[in-house]
């Protein structure tokens, strides 16, 4: 979360809302002198104050937005490249959220992180800037009144810590159950048509509706925390400026101290508080956003986050990371698949355990490419950055949105890199349905269609290694010869693995290797 703060903006915020508080303060250091005699010096300095504070505080609320915007983006930014960008089109098969539903998880929770920058990451710094310029104020002003502002001030943290504290497991609840919802909503709207026709519409309302009350009487849970902590805040503030207001009239009335002073003291005080009463209820604000980037944080973890190895020694294949052709054959349900999805860090390392006996795993590369020792291992291994792989899996995902929004998931490209990509995979004349909204599982293209429009999509990433899960399923033979030619002109650039159970290795240029 830190790599995201804009620090120049936040910064900025901090420094001005730090001025205006002084020239606030410098305002009402004017008002007792104003209060026992009339100045004209003394109102052009009050007036003169008064336009500075409202001057920083405009300035520290607009740079405040922009922190959050600049932040929201760097967020959006990373999910991209880091998520989306580095596996953009999953599997359905595979572990881990559907596409889509990632897609939704990461925007909202880019969209509650907004406030976690713009409101408490200020308002933090702000909270302990400026109530200790107060205490340096009220140090040489009062002391008594310098006492009692720093118990109290040093008191209400702890409240709204131990508050905070039943507000973050509120909030993490409420976030599971609108999980919960989502997902049942989402699987819901997967599934009408078999609920339709088994005609369970009646009891999946019934499902939804109970779902949706549930994540109601969380919601409600946060909100009731969120009034207790504003409670706690606004009735300690109080009694601790009462308690500071009792101290100078006593004072006063013995003649210790001069009004002025007393006056001064008392019209400080509240600002002592209004930091910290401003610092809650942006801890309330931005407790969404840290059990969201939480739950992110957690799944990126588990699909990203290596596993322990184990104490079998793998044969290790190398992906080369450029000019390579590689093909991984054998009869379905063998490993392949698997092999990858392991060395992508979707699936935990089974080393072989998976083949299933008397299977064989074949590796097959041009001549001109191997060398004797090339294949004599067996797990996969790239050790470069794997955000420079564009994955092509056995079932590809298409979203809602236009063929082009489709083809160009990450970044859009104009038409003719698109048209180019389509005519390398013999799609050209898909150039005229670019515009064409794409059904729900692409029902509106054939399955070699899906075939080759993903190995569009493939090209159109244009990314240094491509790894490839049955591209040639669903092919007739013409097709099949012209994606093969085109596996091997692009080999001369890139780095391309391909995943087949029924490739040509037996063709005479290419060296097959037999992995027991």
């Amino acid at each position: 979360m830190r790599k995201f703060i804009p620090e120049k903006y936040l910064a900025f915020t901090i420094l001005c809302e730090c001025f205006s508080r002084g020239a606030l303060i410098f305002a009402l250091f004017q008002i007792p002198h104003l209060a026992v005699k009339f100045s004209n010096t003394r109102i052009s300095f009050f007036l003169a104050a008064i336009f500075l504070f409202a001057v920083f505080h405009f300035f520290s609320q607009k740079i405040s937005m922009k922190l959050g915007s600049k932040a929201k983006k760097k967020i959006r930014i990373y999910f991209q490249n880091k998520f989306l960008s580095a596996m953009p089109i999953q599997d359905r098969a595979q572990k881990g959220m559907p596409l889509q539903e990632l897609s939704l998880h990461y925007m909202k929770t880019a969209d509650l992180m907004e406030p976690w920058y713009s409101r408490f990451l200020p308002s933090a710094g702000i909270a302990v800037i400026v109530p200790c310029i107060i205490l340096c104020v009220m140090f040489f002003l009062d002391k008594l009144t310098f006492i009692i502002l720093f118990f109290t001030g040093l008191l209400l943290p702890v409240f709204l810590f131990l508050i905070g504290k039943v507000a973050k497991r509120k909030s993490e609840e409420q976030w599971q159950s609108f999980s919960k919802l989502k997902a049942f909503f989402l699987e819901s709207l997967q599934g009408f048509k078999t609920i339709k026709i088994f005609k369970k519409v009646k009891e999946r309302e019934r499902d939804l509706e109970a779902a949706e009350n549930e994540f109601g009487k969380k919601t409600f849970a946060v909100l009731k925390t969120a009034f207790l902590s504003a409670l706690v805040q606004e009735w300690a503030a109080a009694l601790s400026i009462a308690l500071v207001a009792v101290s100078l009239a006593v004072r006063l009335l013995n003649g210790s101290m001069e009004f002025g002073t007393a006056f001064l003291a008392l019209l400080i005080t509240p600002e002592f508080y209004r930091p910290i009463r401003q610092f809650g209820l942006a801890f309330h604000a931005a407790m969404d956003a840290k059990t969201a980037w939480k739950a992110v944080a957690i799944r990126a973890a588990a699909r990203v986050a290596p596993t322990v190895a184990p104490t079998i020694t793998a044969r290790q294949l190398f992906i080369p990371k450029q000019k390579s052709l590689l093909y991984i054959t054998g009869p379905s349900g063998c490993g392949k698949t698997r092999m990858v999805l392991e060395m992508l860090g979707h699936e935990s390392e089974q080393i072989m355990s998976h083949i299933p006996n008397n299977e064989t795993l074949h590796v097959a590369c041009p001549m001109s490419q191997t060398s004797d020792s090339a294949f004599s291992k067996l797990k996969l291994v790239y050790n470069g950055n794997k955000n420079d792989i564009a994955w092509m899996p056995q079932n590809p995902v298409w979203f809602k949105g236009t063929l082009w929004d489709n083809l160009c998931p990450v970044e859009r490209r104009e038409f003719p890199e698109v048209k180019a990509a389509l005519e390398k995979v013999n799609l050209g004349h898909f150039t005229k349905r670019l515009n064409e909204p794409v059904l729900e599982y692409a029902n509106n293209f054939s399955g070699g269609e899906k075939r080759r429009l993903a190995l569009a999509r493939v090209i159109l990433l244009n990314r240094p290694v491509w790894i490839l899960d049955e591209p040639f399923a669903g092919l007739d033979k013409d097709n099949v010869r012209l994606i093969e030619k085109l596996l091997e002109k692009e080999s001369e650039t890139k780095s391309i693995l391909c995943i087949s159970h029924h490739f040509v290795y037996y063709h005479s240029h290419f060296k097959r290797e037999v992995l027991e």
